[in-house]
């Protein structure tokens, strides 16, 4: 089976992997278009889009056929998608867990804030025990591996720590280690600020040894380089020469398309038209084309 989470570990074993976020079918489809290999669901990106803030209050539904349309639309690229705390515990984990594999998602990762949640680069957050997170890990990946049958390849269980923000580096890597223990094949830190920090880190993991899982031991890492947060502004292969395997941009097409937005609406209400805007909206053929649509011929909706 060459399933979502397969090949996203076959490309992580051979280059660090930009996974864009997407936040609707849309911008989904423009990521192969731009040679990108994966791609990323951010709950918060998902819950500005609907109007709210990031603060838990999506539902797994909302979220499950996000991941769906996403997927679809891009062409079957493999997804790490966000589950924030898990939509609850114990069963929720579970359940929320077998909804992101049937909505094609190649992972998710799940974090040890409290509910409800904040964005990762606010200040009071307050964290979970270590040892609920590491529930919520072990009920995970038994999910996935019932699914699977026992095949643990085929699904990504990546947990978040936000603890560096809230207790610092030590208890980060303590934290992470007791999460790798419990099931996850990959750890997401959260909100560390320089690329040192980075590297201090991903040492830390790299001593766990061979795992059979990131090729230079240890589980796969992923790092957020999400835009005015905590973190500075850190380049590609800098996140790869400090050991991370992939690494994502949560909201950046959220807030460029925004931005847009917000200019376009500005330029028509003070200039009571758009010209002398067109050149900077996508055309119609340019729509058409990233659709695959051409009026007059039937269309076909996807894996169909």
């Amino acid at each position: 089976m060459n399933s979502a989470g397969r090949r996203l570990r076959t490309l992580m074993r051979s280059q660090c992997v930009q996974l864009p976020g997407a936040f609707n079918g849309l911008v989904a489809r423009m990521l192969p278009v731009n040679g990108f290999v994966g791609g990323y669901v951010s709950g918060g990106a998902l819950s500005a889009a609907s109007g709210v803030p990031d603060i838990g209050l999506l539902t797994l539904d909302q979220f499950t056929a996000k991941i769906q349309e996403v997927v679809t639309f891009s062409g079957g690229l493999p997804f790490i998608c966000d589950a924030d705390t898990g939509f609850g515990s114990d069963e929720m984990v579970s359940k929320t867990v077998r909804g992101y594999i049937a909505a094609g998602a190649a992972g998710l990762h799940i974090e040890d804030q409290e509910f409800p949640k904040r964005c990762g680069h606010l200040e009071g957050k307050t964290l979970v025990s270590t040892e609920e997170m590491v529930g919520k890990v072990q009920r995970a990946r038994a999910a996935a591996d019932a699914v699977y049958n026992g095949e643990r390849d085929h699904f990504i269980v990546c947990a978040r720590t936000d603890a560096y923000s809230t207790h610092g580096m030590e208890e980060a890597i303590s934290r992470a280690k007791k999460y790798v223990e419990a099931g996850a094949d990959m750890i997401f830190p959260e909100g560390l600020a320089t690329v040192e920090d980075f590297r201090t880190f991903a040492d830390e993991m790299q001593k766990l040894g061979p795992m059979d899982l990131a090729p230079r031991g240890g589980p796969f890492l992923l790092a957020n380089m999400t835009e005015f947060g905590k973190t500075e502004s850190i380049k590609l292969e800098d996140f790869a020469a400090a050991g991370y395997d992939c690494v994502i941009y949560p909201v950046s097409t959220l807030r460029c398309a925004m931005k847009a937005a917000d200019e376009c609406l500005r330029h028509l209400k003070e200039e009571q038209g758009l010209k002398g805007h067109e050149d900077k909206m996508q055309t119609r053929t340019q729509l058409y084309d990233l659709l695959k649509y051409k009026p007059g011929t039937e269309w076909t909706y996807p894996n169909a």
